[in-house]
């Protein structure tokens, strides 16, 4: 910029039109329809983006929200912004929050579509523009998966005061997927809720250019071809990278699907960032030969485990089941009423998946019980007598076979599994009821008459204090 201590943050916003005036600073105004939309365009794609924020409350709030970004105030939304004395760094994007006439907040946007993932060494250019134009905040987004927005898929670390953000393009249609469902979460004016419909089609449309994901990468396929030859992929080998990437992507993916057939957002259990994530599911994968997710939904009885275990070629669906305060027999009676509420409740789904389903009581202790079959729960009774059951797990197992080393049918037979076990199993059970406290009398108490002296010498006492 011409006045290289002229700082974005604190500026007025007259002053910031005059710079553009001036041609020290060029921006274009987000519009809802870009002068010129072809397939594949990233910087019409952008602008519709930035229009859906300005025209649509709820969506402006729900971004804000993740991007700790003020909602009060006046916002102003830019595409193609290019500051006169920094021009090897021209943001997609630019929003700013105005209050009182005074800039008070900004974030500088990168966008990309296709396949094309957000370039490291471009990010680090936008974080030396941030640090001299007073801005904080870095938004990116693209079709790759993150688990949080508060993360982000480069590798350049941010400087201290500089805050990256990232949005999956599919995450963003959640977002507007949700807002369009009847809860107390959706879009109250009907024209913007028609606005929103409009732009879910334009990006659901194959010539904006977002991809959801479909397909595990090369590397899923060779981590398998190592464990059945008997060998442990190293951690740093590339297969091992993908395999994982593919498999945080592919977990961001089911939530992000199975929460626009909710209406509402289902989250991921873990809150690690990218590294550590990566860590900690390599551990999974080299000792146990298998990765883990969760998903959490509101309200259901448990989070919603899912394993994929190489060796076996297996996937697994679980949720855990709190056990009633009742005997063996009441128990496994009690479960037995759930399982059936749930058949009568979606009969062909259930019927599809029945003879994948297993129980698995878990005991007081640790003791392990092995996992049986529905039509197996008579048999437990009787051999589970004198034991405790803390809870159930119920699981629906799918061995894929060939199937699991295919990328593509890899991610459709998951996703359909996950929404079968929702619809058939998951949204039906319920955990019993918590027992209410009773106040009890203390085994060893004694009547009062029997303490110390006679009614007599307790009622005198009373009157002579």
């Amino acid at each position: 910029m011409a006045k290289k201590n002229v700082k974005l943050i604190g500026m007025d916003i007259e002053q910031f039109k005059t710079l553009i005036d001036e041609k020290q600073i060029f921006v274009r105004p987000a519009r809802l329809i870009p002068s010129s939309i072809k397939a594949g365009d990233e910087m019409a794609l952008c602008s519709i983006f930035l229009s859906a924020l300005r025209l649509i409350k709820e969506f402006r709030e729900d971004v804000f929200s993740d991007l700790k970004f003020r909602k009060g105030g006046a916002h102003y939304f830019y595409v193609e912004t290019t500051f006169l004395d920094i021009k090897d760094a021209r943001p997609d994007g630019l929003i700013l929050n105005v209050v009182s006439g005074e800039i008070r907040d900004a974030v500088i946007m990168e966008v990309k579509n296709k396949h094309n993932q957000i370039d490291d060494t471009q990010i680090q250019k936008y974080i030396e523009l941030a640090k001299a134009i007073g801005v904080v905040k870095i938004l990116t987004i693209s079709n790759q998966y993150v688990p949080d927005p508060s993360q982000s898929p480069v590798q350049c670390k941010a400087p201290k005061g500089i805050e990256l953000y990232h949005y999956s393009w599919t995450a963003l249609l959640t977002l507007a997927h949700v807002l369009l469902f009847q809860n107390a979460h959706n879009i109250e004016d009907s024209d913007q809720k028609a606005l929103m419909k409009e732009i879910v089609n334009f990006f659901e449309s194959k010539d904006s250019g977002i991809l959801g994901f479909s397909d595990m990468k090369r590397g899923w396929k060779e981590v398998i071809k190592q464990f059945t030859a008997g060998t442990i992929p190293k951690k740093t080998s590339p297969e091992v990278i993908e395999a994982i990437e593919s498999w945080q992507q592919e977990e961001k993916d089911m939530a992000l699907k199975l929460s626009q057939k909710l209406g509402e957002m289902v989250k991921l259990a873990s809150k690690q960032d990218l590294k550590t994530r990566f860590e900690s599911d390599y551990k999974q994968l080299s000792t146990k030969k298998q990765l883990v997710s969760k998903l959490r939904v509101n309200n259901v009885v448990s989070a919603i485990e899912v394993i994929a275990h190489f060796e076996r070629r297996t996937v697994t669906m679980s949720v855990e089941l709190q056990a009633p305060d009742k005997t063996i027999r009441g128990q496994i009676g009690w479960l037995k009423k759930q399982i059936d509420s749930c058949a009568m409740k979606n009969i062909e789904i259930f019927t599809k998946i029945r003879d994948y389903l297993h129980i698995q009581p878990n005991l007081k202790y640790r003791n392990e019980y092995p996992l049986t079959a529905i039509d197996g729960l008579e048999k437990a009774i009787t051999d589970l007598k004198g034991k405790e059951i803390n809870s159930f797990t119920i699981s629906y197992i799918f061995h894929l076979g060939a199937k699991f080393e295919s990328g593509k049918k890899f991610v459709e037979i998951i996703e359909s599994m996950l929404v079968d076990f929702y619809s058939s199993i998951v949204q039906h059970l319920t955990n019993p009821p918590p027992k209410t406290p009773q106040i009890k009398k203390k085994d060893d108490q004694t009547p009062l008459e029997e303490v110390g002296s006679s009614e007599e010498e307790t009622a005198e006492s009373l009157l002579t204090e």
